[in-house]
């Protein structure tokens, strides 16, 4: 990587990579088949190699584009990780994030997002303004389960176990 970049942005784009490997593994322990690093890279019109590069330590880093292109499965997965990571940072501190307080954390979104849609339905109808709401609520409750994705991978990482 360019000994030139800000510290910031080395790290920046090391943990893009990262959160790329990471929602490709994870999408292919799911059995999605389109998330092996050889679909991905023939659907990016990339070579193989090419495409292990995006995964690995950020250089060369992986476009927004790129991603996009990967399909709407991939990228709302890969997405959901990278807003928990931002949303989350002040507590990526490694594997000391205690689990069952992000579970915990995760059903309170459950909760909110549930009650959204029910108040939503109780009329039958549900308007401009309610499916915002509805969407936003679900947006949470994708970036809590995204924070603990990050926090597991942030565990394996930190064994050393990737």
């Amino acid at each position: 990587m360019n000994a030139k970049m800000a510290p910031a942005r080395v790290k920046a784009r090391a943990n893009a990579a990262r959160d790329l490997h990471d929602t490709l593994t994870t999408l292919v322990c799911e059995g999605e088949p389109g998330a092996t690093l050889r679909a991905v890279a023939e659907r990016l019109g990339i070579s193989h190699t090419h495409m292990q590069r995006l995964c690995g330590d950020g250089d060369p880093a992986i476009a927004c584009g790129d991603v996009e292109a990967m399909g709407a499965r991939i990228a709302v997965a890969y997405y959901a990780r990278r807003l928990a990571r931002c949303r989350d940072a002040s507590d990526l501190r490694g594997p000391a994030r205690d689990l069952r307080d992000l579970a915990l954390d995760t059903i309170s979104a459950v909760g909110a997002f549930a009650e959204r849609l029910r108040v939503s339905l109780e009329d039958g109808v549900i308007d401009d303004m309610e499916l915002a709401r509805i969407e936003s609520a679900a947006f949470t409750l994708q970036s809590k389960i995204a924070v603990v994705l990050s926090a597991c991978a942030e565990m394996r990482a930190h064994r050393g176990t990737r």
